[in-house]
């Protein structure tokens, strides 16, 4: 019976339309994206412009107008066209070992579940470049304590600054990377940092085996354009029916921008592994049913008291205790798989 009102549940919140991200409206006129200036008229096919010169870009990309600067809700509204143009300018990985962790909403574990991978791969002797994107509302700043961080806005600006200064050594084989983005920041400059901060990935790839991202809470378009580089992207949520309900509408805004979505679940603080396994099911059926999708489930955490109150010492987190050795099997996967790939059916089976 509970299974059942779940699934209708589903069905009518998607059928009124409550899912965020769900639909979007433009208004009809100009707008510029990036390099490009974008011109609908009565909603026929934009017609495409290129700034003059780098200033201009440049003016635009940090003029800080109203007009530019969408709010957090509205980053993730493009429609397929603007999708695809954007796409344009955005890099390809090539043999890059990443994955960064994404969440619904502040409080589902993600930063822990980051920081404890990384703990566990540099254990394992692989070097490992932890990297901060979630800005002001950082959890690793409070974990780390870094001394310095890194202006997303001089990345943007200077491709070719160097980002190995800025690295922070943890512990043997544990490198940190911290970032502070401006509050003036538009969708552009969010999806020209990326692609600056891959290419600059490319050359320490020599250096490092793994780079984890802990990224802010919800949807943004630098989640967005993080995912669209082909990284491994793994989802955190809990059983819980509302933090679960937002793990659905975070993959509907993410799903119709993925051309080969490789993506994973994680269920954090698991207290009984069979109302977690009916979550998974649960969110399972709603992306096969409305988006034709599925997300592979990689593992369930179980809630570890010893964990949550942790300040950094020689080992951010005990080695020994429950959550931390699921985490060291997903560690053991990655460092046994093919270029770092999940081993996610082994995992989802382990008890």
């Amino acid at each position: 019976m509970i299974y059942r009102s779940r699934l209708a549940a589903f069905s009518l919140l998607n059928l009124m339309g409550v899912l965020v991200f769900g639909s979007t409206a433009y208004v009809t006129g100009t707008t510029r994206q990036g390099d490009q200036l974008l011109t609908r008229r009565n909603g026929k096919d934009p017609v495409i412009k290129v700034f003059s010169s780098d200033e201009q870009k440049s003016k635009y990309l940090f003029q800080g107008s109203e007009i530019n600067i969408m709010k957090d809700h509205e980053r993730v509204c493009l429609d397929k066209k603007q999708s695809r143009l954007q796409n344009s300018f955005l890099p390809v990985p090539g043999e890059l070992s990443c994955l960064a962790f994404f969440s619904s909403s502040s409080g589902a574990g993600k930063t822990f579940l980051s920081l404890g991978l990384a703990q566990a791969l540099a254990e394992l002797g692989r070097p490992v470049l932890l990297i901060d994107l979630a800005g002001n509302e950082s959890g690793l700043r409070s974990l780390l304590h870094p001394t310095s961080t890194f202006s997303a806005d001089e990345l943007v600006l200077n491709p070719q600054s160097s980002l190995i200064p800025e690295t922070i050594t943890l512990n043997s084989n544990f490198d940190f990377l911290g970032f502070n983005f401006s509050q003036s920041r538009t969708v552009v400059m969010e999806r020209y940092f990326v692609q600056n901060l891959m290419k600059q990935l490319l050359e320490l790839s020599n250096r490092y085996d793994f780079f984890i991202f802990d990224t802010p809470s919800g949807m943004s378009e630098l989640n967005l354009a993080l995912l669209q580089t082909a990284i491994s992207g793994i989802f955190v949520s809990t059983a819980d029916a509302e933090i679960l309900f937002d793990t659905y509408a975070l993959l509907k805004a993410v799903y119709p921008h993925l051309s080969q979505p490789d993506l994973h679940l994680i269920i954090n603080r698991v207290l009984d592994l069979h109302s977690s396994e009916e979550a998974h099911q649960n969110l399972q059926y709603a992306l096969h049913h409305f988006l034709n999708q599925d997300i592979r489930l990689l593992a369930m955490i179980p809630l570890d008291g010893d964990v949550q109150f942790t300040e950094l010492q020689s080992r951010p987190f005990p080695a020994t205790s429950p959550a931390m050795v699921k985490i060291q099997q997903i560690a053991r996967s990655l460092t046994a798989g093919q270029r770092g790939s999940l081993q996610t059916n082994s995992l989802a089976c382990q008890r």
